[in-house]
């Protein structure tokens, strides 16, 4: 074999060794940027889990938001119809009470059964007679209006007690609303945040899938040069 075949056979193997170094460090770049594509990737999955979560728990929130709303608005129209039923009943009140002599109910109960015992009791004369059933029923019509009194009253007061308990309750409604808006908001920017991360994170992995591609494209020329 002359000198001249040996050497080039001597630098064709050079040529081969340094084309294959080449490819194989090329190779390992590439290892290494489609690893940590992959590592970007997993990241991306855990917190897409984690996004899913949080929508979930903020969309459960707001059904019960929601849901509140319904009743604390529920609440607030039987309020009003009950403080209509109640001005109503106190225009009536005020409408007796002008009527309303200065005795007392039991003044009058008292007085009625005096009458109406002198009347059972005692031999009067007819004209006589007349004016005290006349002041009977006098009596008893102011009766009356005590006992229609008493017993508006008492309707005022179940109505009364009725709005506040309508109110307490819308107003307890209202407040826990408020508490699970605060906490619904929160989940929402906690994904707002998420997705921020995923959009870097996508961006750095769509980065190192092209950065593989390139290197591994280069790996290849390399090993083809050296197969040829």
């Amino acid at each position: 074999m002359s000198e001249s075949l040996k050497q080039r056979i001597e630098e064709l193997n050079l040529k081969l060794t340094s084309l294959k170094e080449k490819r194989d460090k090329l190779n390992l770049e590439a290892r290494g940027w489609a690893e940590k594509r992959n590592s970007l990737h997993e990241k991306i999955k855990a917190l897409r889990t984690e996004v899913a979560e949080l929508k979930e728990r903020r969309d459960a929130l707001n059904e019960k938001v929601k849901e509140l709303k319904n009743l604390r608005e529920q609440a607030r129209t039987e309020r009003k119809e009950k403080r209509a039923q109640i001005l109503k009943l106190k225009e009536k009140l005020e409408r007796l009470i002008k009527k309303r002599s200065t005795q007392n109910m039991q003044d009058v109960e008292s007085e009625i059964k005096r009458l109406e015992w002198k009347i059972q009791t005692t031999s009067l004369p007819v004209h006589e007679e007349k004016l005290l059933i006349d002041q009977v029923r006098v009596l008893e019509t102011q009766l009356s209006i005590h006992r229609q009194i008493q017993k508006l009253n008492n309707t005022l007061f179940e109505l009364q007690t009725e709005e506040k308990a309508l109110e307490t309750r819308a107003n307890l409604h209202h407040e826990k609303l408020s508490e699970l808006a605060e906490q619904s908001q929160s989940f929402h920017e906690k994904m707002t945040k998420l997705l921020d991360e995923i959009n870097t994170l996508r961006v750095k992995a769509d980065a190192a899938h092209q950065k593989y591609v390139e290197i591994k494209q280069q790996a290849q020329t390399f090993h083809k040069e050296q197969i040829e």
